[in-house]
């Protein structure tokens, strides 16, 4: 960075560095290199834009040195490390742009300094027997993290093909009959041939057996499958026009009888999109796969609603009930929607909760339920209209969900929340 800053007074100048859209995690940390050439370069640093408008210099953010990340720091002409703890201030929010910039009281002169190394760091926690590894050592390197109900894949790569496959692989170990279920909520459109799906494999080796039902923004929905390890990939599309999220998708292994399945909204499931036999062990690991298509980009893409369960016998398509492992407040489904939505929440104990839409003023707009509630799913429509019975105007609103239990004789509040959009 070279300006010349000519301002007696406050003065602030920024540049975007480039686009980048990651979500932020309690854990999630900026790094980079500060070169100062100047005096007034010292108060050069680096800033984060957020999807919904916010900046992270907003949040006043401490850096490692105890100061905060727009004070001046670093000696003239000498390399430091600047690190900032992003999650502790913006957990939740989604990076859309990384920027340079600098803030100066009243001071005049150059303002020149160097930038080296600058990453965003995930570091969110993929908690036993879960595990995340580039299957093929794909490139660019993918990553996961799984946090309050999101589960975030970034997979890099040249995908599924004869030669070895080569994508990111967020997965856990499981043995026998299986049922995986997750919804597709989001996936970064790409210039390569990407997917995001749920995937049962024999191996985290690149020529393993596998069956996958994904969204391939250039395809549509497609299910792709290895019988033999030295065999290709074979790929049927289901609905060309399925090219992009939200959309639910099942895979079910009944000894070794393999099925694809998919929902608009999680309850209904569709027909049976392919069956195949393959000779796979009986251990395998089983997750969320994605890549890129290309090994020069990676791909964000995100899913909620994660299970895995085991198959009965009688039934390919009705995984075994099984109490939540965590509370959970789903994504509504339609969103946007007119004039009806569901939410679906999950309780893994007894819990006293309350539901209530607010709209972007903080004010309360409707309450879905007050209530004393078992450990189990749930589902709740709100029908737009508002507390004093008339319909709410189109706008975005967030739907809160505040639990009050009690676990090992100590009371726990959690608070979760969704941002509906409703549209006239």
């Amino acid at each position: 960075m070279n300006v010349r800053d000519n301002s007696a007074s406050a003065s602030s100048v920024y540049f975007k560095l480039f686009k980048m859209k990651v979500p932020v995690f309690s854990t999630t940390v900026l790094r980079y290199s500060l070169n100062p050439q100047s005096e007034l370069g010292r108060r050069v640093h680096v800033d984060l834009l957020f999807v919904d408008g916010s900046r992270l210099s907003e949040f006043q953010p401490l850096a490692n040195d105890g100061a905060s990340l727009q004070s001046p720091r670093g000696s003239m002409q000498a390399w430091s490390s600047v690190v900032c703890s992003v999650g502790i201030y913006a957990a939740g929010k989604a990076i859309q742009e990384i920027l340079v910039g600098y803030d100066n009281a009243g001071d005049i002169g150059n303002v020149t300094a160097y930038l080296d190394s600058i990453e965003i760091v995930i570091a969110g926690d993929v908690p036993p027997p879960w595990s995340k590894t580039d299957v093929g050592a794909a490139e660019p390197a993918g990553n996961a993290a799984i946090e309050d109900g999101l589960w975030y894949v970034l997979g890099g790569g040249t995908g599924l093909q004869y030669t070895g496959d080569k994508f990111h692989f967020l997965s856990r170990p499981f043995t026998g009959n299986v049922c995986i279920t997750a919804q597709l909520e989001g996936l970064e459109q790409v210039t390569g041939p990407s997917f995001a799906g749920v995937m049962i494999r024999e191996s985290l080796l690149p020529n393993s057996r596998s069956i996958m039902v994904g969204v391939y923004p250039q395809y549509g929905l497609q299910t792709s499958f290895r019988v033999t390890p030295t065999g290709p990939v074979t790929t049927i599309t289901h609905d060309a026009g399925s090219k992009s999220a939200p959309r639910w998708l099942r895979a079910v292994r009944t000894g070794n009888v393999f099925s694809t399945f998919t929902s608009v909204d999680g309850e209904a499931w569709l027909d049976t999109l392919h069956t195949v036999t393959l000779a796979m062990d009986s251990t395998q690991s089983v997750g969320l796969a994605a890549s890129s298509g290309s090994g020069s980009e990676t791909i964000d893409t995100r899913f909620t609603s994660v299970s895995v369960t085991v198959t009965p016998a009688t039934s390919v398509s009705e995984p075994v009930h099984q109490l939540p492992a965590d509370f959970q407040l789903y994504q509504n489904y339609p969103n946007p929607f007119n004039p009806m939505t569901t939410l679906r929440y999950a309780l893994p104990r007894t819990s006293s909760v309350d539901i209530e839409i607010y709209n972007t003023m903080g004010q309360r707009v409707a309450v879905l339920v007050r209530a004393e509630q078992t450990a189990g799913e749930y589902r709740v429509q709100w029908n737009g209209i508002n507390g004093s019975g008339t319909q709410a105007a189109s706008g975005v609103y967030m739907c809160r969900m505040r639990i009050h239990s009690a676990l090992n004789g100590r009371s726990e509040l959690r608070v979760l929340g969704k941002k509906l959009l409703l549209l006239r």
